[in-house]
């Protein structure tokens, strides 16, 4: 793995576990699974555009990628071969985890509505209003 890698995941706020008998990288990746049981997510390393020299634009946008679900799991990366390249990776895998969809609440104080439709699991509990 590359330190540019392992900075474009700690910058998306990815975790990643190494899997020393298989000599491959395990990226947790939060999905949205819509009813046609397809996990869309948007991939920290693809971007729209590239330079000639491979390097990407700086306000170039991240693409989605589009697996099935079939109860999460580990899925094959659908990685550009740009960004397979730049980021010089060649032993990872998505971990798919589907993210928990939650009603807006409301606050009983100041009435202030959050309006946020998916979060992830881990911080489902702990929502809040700042009054």
């Amino acid at each position: 793995m590359t330190d540019k890698f392992i900075d474009k995941l700690n910058e998306n706020n990815l975790y990643y576990t190494f899997d020393k008998s298989r000599n491959m990288y395990s990226v947790k990746i939060p999905v949205n699974v819509d009813k046609n049981d397809l996990a869309t997510f948007k991939c920290p390393l693809c971007v729209e555009c590239y330079k000639v020299n491979g390097n990407e634009y700086k306000n170039s946008k991240n693409l989605y990628h589009t697996h099935g679900w079939c109860d999460g799991g580990i899925r094959t990366r659908h990685c550009r071969p740009e960004a397979i390249k730049y980021y010089d990776c060649i032993n990872w895998e998505f971990l798919l985890e589907k993210r928990v969809q939650i009603k807006p609440s409301r606050c009983e104080r100041c009435r202030y509505l959050d309006r946020t439709d998916f979060i992830d699991r881990q911080y489902a509990d702990s929502l809040k209003c700042s009054c």
